[in-house]
């Protein structure tokens, strides 16, 4: 093991905080300052590439979870538009049934005015030969 990985060992032992407090006392000499400050960049760059590999790893799950919910918007906007198309079809049918309806009770009426004309007439016409 070299040098710089056996003092490097020992600021992992240490840690983070113990050597910053080490440096900011001065405990160290001018060589394990240097490395101390060189472990700690070090450090300092592990943590913003992990930082930045999270928000990397985030920002994919956020456009996987977009992704999930535009496919989601679109399904329900096709089901939206193919009830719209089936109620559409049925008041075409409710109309129709109506309109029919409209015809069967104005022809009813008719027969019922026929009707009461024929039974006016009939007795009349049965009333004079009496």
């Amino acid at each position: 093991m070299s040098d710089i990985d056996a003092r490097w060992q020992s600021f992992e032992e240490l840690g983070e905080l113990q050597v910053r407090k080490n440096l900011a006392t001065r405990i160290y000499g001018e060589d394990n300052k240097r490395a101390a400050e060189a472990w700690l960049e070090h450090k300092a760059s592990l943590s913003t590439s992990a930082s930045q590999a999270a928000s990397l790893s985030l920002a994919r799950e956020a456009q996987k979870d977009a992704s999930r919910a535009a496919s989601a918007a679109e399904r329900a906007a096709t089901a939206t538009e193919a009830a719209s198309a089936a109620a559409a079809r049925q008041a075409t049918a409710a109309e129709k049934a109506n309109t029919r309806a409209t015809i069967a009770l104005a022809i009813s009426i008719a027969s019922i005015i026929i009707t009461i004309i024929i039974a006016i007439i009939g007795f009349r016409y049965a009333g004079g030969k009496q």
